[in-house]
């Protein structure tokens, strides 16, 4: 069974990335609750204003394809979350890993 990993970049006006990453905390931790979620995290950009970075690691595709079906149960988020001016995101399945060191 492959790790699938999901990677996005968010697109944002600078003066609203840091609300953007700030409005998906309530998200981060309802997925990170999930069973077969590893890793939930939207994070901002250190280097760019204009971007928040979503990374996602989960035990396999069934398990994402749960979560997704939850996300599309839930409907549009609630609260005050700005809308991204684009939005760029990957899945990877990945066979086999390792530690780096």
């Amino acid at each position: 069974m492959a790790i699938v990993i999901v990677q996005g970049v968010f697109s944002l006006d600078p003066e609203e990335r840091d609300r953007f990453v700030e409005a998906s905390i309530e998200g981060m931790r309802s997925s990170r609750e999930e069973e077969g979620c590893l890793e939930y995290v939207m994070a901002a950009d250190p280097l760019d204003r204009e971007r928040a970075i979503l990374s996602e690691r989960w035990e396999s595709m069934e398990h994402l394809n749960r979560h997704l079906a939850l996300q599309t149960q839930a409907g549009p988020r609630a609260g005050n979350r700005p809308t991204p001016r684009g939005v760029e995101i990957t899945l990877f399945e990945v066979a086999n890993s390792r530690p780096l060191r």
